[in-house]
Formats: structure tokens, sequence, C-alpha cells
């Protein structure tokens, strides 16, 4: 049992940030995507970069650019509600697939809220 949840880990996790990664993120899509119209609810998607972390990674070298990636994941996922899938899409791309968004308004909110985390300050090393 042990080593097929490792496996499964190993299949699903990001294991950088330990936030699902892209092939997760890309089943859960197709699954929401994908059902029959009377089992599909709103979902939205939201993307995110990191501005110019290829210099991040040149100047600082990468044990720090994985740190600060590692700390963005964290922040994403604390910000993010239960049922959220908070995803590292690969390099410096993020997603967050929000099930039933709860409309315009309360999306536009949560999207501001996860910029915000972004925009804190750093503290690496």
């Amino acid at each position: 049992q042990q080593v097929e949840e490792r496996v499964r880990a190993m299949a699903y996790v990001d294991p950088l940030t330990g936030l699902a990664n892209r092939h997760l993120f890309n089943q859960r899509l197709r699954e929401l995507l994908g059902g029959e119209a009377s089992m599909r609810h709103p979902a939205a998607l939201l993307y995110l970069d990191l501005d110019d972390f290829k210099s991040i990674n040149d100047t600082h070298g990468h044990l720090f650019g994985d740190n600060l990636l590692r700390e963005m994941g964290a922040r994403l996922q604390r910000v993010s509600r239960d049922g959220d899938l908070v995803a590292r899409l690969g390099g410096d791309e993020f997603a967050v697939l929000v099930e039933n968004p709860g409309g315009d308004g309360l999306l536009i909110e949560r999207a501001h809220r996860l910029l915000a985390a972004a925009r804190e300050p750093f503290d690496i090393e």
C-alpha cells in the first residue's frame, strides 16, 4: 500500500513544491470539461507565472529559484479554498482550478487574493 501511494504521488505530485503536477491538473480539467452536461458545474481557471524568473535563476542560482517556487506554491495553496486544485504546471507556471467559483465577483476577489499573495516580498535565504 505504501508503494502504491508513493507511485501515485510520483505520478500526480510536483516533486519540488508538493502541489499537483501538470498531469493531475490536465486530468481534473478533462473531467470537468468532458463530463455529461447534466454533471457539469461552473469552474474557472486562474493562471500565474513569475515574471523574469529566468533572471532570478541566472543571478542567484537554481537552489534560490527552487526555494522561491516552493514558497510561491505554499502561498497559493494557503490563499486557495479547500477543493481548489493548485498545481505547478512546470517551470514558473502555476494554475488554480476553481470548481463552483460562486459568481464573477467572488472569482475576481479570489484572483486578487492570489495576486496579493504573489506580490508580497519573499524572504529567501
